[in-house]
């Protein structure tokens, strides 16, 4: 697996006292992810990705909307957001990932300042080589190892489409 750290060992005159679980990362230049991955997330996470400018305008009316309909209804699950990449790169690589009214200002705030600083290319990524994907692994690369043990251009289309579905439903793709 190229350009991937992992410390999960301890050195060999250490004793165990316990087990962690260790973390594969693995970055890839953008360049190196093949198009159909890119196009995959993209569909999957952030439609309008190369159209907007940080923010999705109707995304957030749509939350709003359906945030105002379960306050009225009293229930007590959480709305369906509407971050789009460049404010899940804000949450997680700035601000961390604890939800707050506050915080989603600010990383809507903040989208906007990168979207002004960087590419879209290089935002996207920093998203595809942070996002968590279960099993301990982060990128899309450290991934496709975790889960099929083949880099990313080895990789079927229902994989593909396997990897480009856990973000948002990790909890019960991967149980």
């Amino acid at each position: 697996m190229p350009n991937t750290a992992r410390r999960c060992r301890p050195p060999s005159s250490a004793r165990m006292v316990r087990s962690l679980p260790c973390s594969r990362a693995s970055a890839a230049s953008i360049e190196d992810v093949p198009p159909r991955v890119v196009q995959a997330f993209i569909s999957a996470e952030d439609k309008t990705f190369f159209e907007h400018s940080g923010l999705d305008y109707p995304g957030i009316a749509k939350a709003a909307f359906n945030l105002i309909r379960i306050k009225l209804t009293g229930s007590d699950k959480r709305p369906a957001g509407a971050s789009t990449i460049t404010q899940q790169v804000a949450q997680a690589i700035l601000l961390g990932r604890k939800f707050s009214y506050t915080r989603k200002v600010r990383d809507m705030i903040l989208a906007r300042r990168i979207e002004q600083a960087l590419p879209k290319d290089r935002i996207l990524e920093l998203y595809l080589n942070q996002i968590f994907m279960g099993r301990n692994s982060y990128g899309v690369t450290a991934a496709s190892f975790a889960y099929f043990n083949r880099p990313l251009n080895e990789l079927t289309l229902p994989e593909v489409a396997f990897l480009a579905a856990l973000p948002k439903g990790r909890a019960s793709i991967t149980r």
